[in-house]
């Protein structure tokens, strides 16, 4: 016998980082601007799952906590107003490493 039962399952996570960055600019030049910072926050998050399976197993659950991070980077003016630049981070609120490369406008 062959039985085509379908379920619904519903997901939901919600993420909320509210944080204060600041950075210390070394004087390297005119149009070179090398700088290192840190980041300082609160963090916020929830999940919860369920389904409509009656054998599934469902779960909820949340979390708050300090967000604490560091950055290192540099930008190159082209022009007195645009130029582009590197940054290297980390932040304990995702445990995560990431990169941004991009263009900047000063103002």
């Amino acid at each position: 016998m062959y039985s085509n039962t379908t379920y619904t399952d519903k997901y939901s996570l919600t993420w909320l980082t509210i944080a204060v960055q600041g950075a210390y600019h070394f004087t390297a030049g005119k149009n070179f601007d090398p700088y290192v910072g840190i980041t300082l926050g609160y963090v916020d998050a929830s999940i919860s799952y369920s389904s409509s399976n009656s054998g599934g197993v469902g779960f909820a659950g949340s979390a708050t906590g300090l967000a604490l991070g560091g950055h290192v980077g540099a930008r190159y003016l082209f022009s007195d107003h645009i130029g582009v630049f590197a940054e290297f981070a980390y932040c304990t609120n995702e445990g995560e490493n990431y990169a941004n490369l991009g263009l900047t406008l000063k103002l």
